[in-house]
């Protein structure tokens, strides 16, 4: 089984356009470094007029939702953003306004959701010229 895994990677990798492979490991990697590195790719790929540090942390908060439960009491190895990274406030040092901010937050994230959406079509048909999907039963 992990042979497989190994050629999907492979080949999902080698297929897909760099942004939607970026996208997809960006949202879905369970292997931080690759993450963190997906989400660097996909900041200057944004049509958006919202200064760097902004479309870095929005992409981020994105690629890694906040989580529930306790704080450290998380029994996976996955990434865990603190409360206080979700603050917008933060995520503009030149204070603009709320309006301005949330705008620039829904623009990003309709970008990356649409580049997501993209990425799973491809991906299915890739799956599914490999054999690996079921066609739904009517």
């Amino acid at each position: 089984m992990l042979a497989l895994d190994c050629l999907v990677h492979a080949r999902l990798h080698r297929e897909l356009l760099p942004r939607l492979w970026q996208v997809l490991v960006a949202r879905y990697s369970t292997h931080k470094a690759r993450k963190v590195g997906a989400i660097g790719c996909l900041v200057p790929l944004l049509n958006s007029p919202a200064p760097k540090l902004f479309r870095y942390k929005a992409v981020t908060a994105w690629a890694i939702p906040p989580q529930k439960g306790r704080d450290g009491k998380r029994s996976t190895d996955m990434l865990v953003l603190p409360p206080e990274f979700y603050d917008m406030n933060a995520w503009d040092p030149e204070g603009r306004s709320e309006q301005t901010r949330r705008r620039w937050r829904a623009g990003i994230r309709k970008e990356l959701e649409a580049m997501e959406g993209k990425a799973l079509v491809e991906v299915t048909a890739i799956l599914r010229d490999e054999g690996l999907l079921i066609d739904e039963a009517t």
